[in-house]
């Protein structure tokens, strides 16, 4: 009996030195993820100060313009040498014009990376990646059962309780890529919510990165991220969406 302690003693000792360990490695973790999120804000930041001293140069040149354009109706005598002018400043500005249009797309990208590592913090914190690993094969087979349910309300039309068995596939299973992938497609194309939908899409891309259609949804979510800055409103109305086909 004591023996039996004895080892019970020692094999209780080695695991809660190894939750200590995942414990440190946890904190070092999320110390790290904390310190990209602080430097990807920091980009953003130094971004959309550039962004917006374009944005003042672009409207003194723009006045400029314009005074020139009356310079130009009030004297037809040199208006071949203005002309050859506003030729080079209407190039200048639209020099100016793709550098701001990339730095947006740049921006987009950022706040779709700060998203990400803010997610990641989260599941460091949680543990939920060891807790996927160590699942029970129960815990797959009920995120299978949810997935096909969600599968069959869709091609119902029934998109609340699509949307909400898929959810449930995910608590099952969060490494679930195509439940991410359609409730992704649900965001974005039935109820426009276009975060929700680029944080799922990411999900997938992180999960998938192999997948034929990677390099398409990665493009796919930087356009999606764009128009939410452009327009300031994610549900903003006549924009181009494109349909893509779900996982069904």
């Amino acid at each position: 009996m004591q023996k039996l302690l004895q080892a019970t003693n020692e094999r209780l000792a080695h695991e809660n030195r190894a939750l200590v360990d995942d414990n440190e490695r946890l904190k070092r973790d999320r110390l790290n993820i904390m310190d990209e999120i602080r430097k990807t804000k920091q980009e953003k930041a130094s971004l959309i100060k550039k962004i917006r001293l374009l944005s003042n140069d672009e409207q003194e040149r723009e006045k400029s313009f314009q005074e020139e354009i009356g310079a130009l109706e009030k004297t037809n005598q040199e208006q071949s040498e203005y002309g050859d002018s506003l030729l080079v400043r209407i190039n200048e500005l639209e020099n100016e014009t793709e550098t701001m249009t990339a730095l947006y797309g740049e921006l987009a990208w950022s706040d779709a990376k700060c998203r990400k590592l803010q997610r990641m913090l989260k599941e460091a914190e949680m543990g939920l990646g060891l807790a996927v690993i160590n699942a029970p094969a129960n815990r797959f087979q009920e995120s299978r059962f949810h997935y096909n349910c969600g599968v069959v309300a869709y091609n119902s039309k029934k998109w609340r309780q699509a949307m909400r068995e898929f959810k449930l596939a995910l608590e099952k299973n969060p490494l679930d890529a195509d439940a991410h992938f359609n409730l992704a497609m649900i965001y974005d194309v039935i109820k426009n919510e276009r975060e929700q939908a680029i944080e799922h899409y990411l999900r997938y891309v992180e999960l998938k990165p192999k997948s034929p259609d990677a390099a398409t949804v990665k493009n796919y979510i930087m356009d999606l991220s764009l128009k939410n800055e452009v327009w300031g409103y994610p549900n903003c109305q006549n924009l181009d969406e494109r349909l893509w086909p779900g996982r069904w």
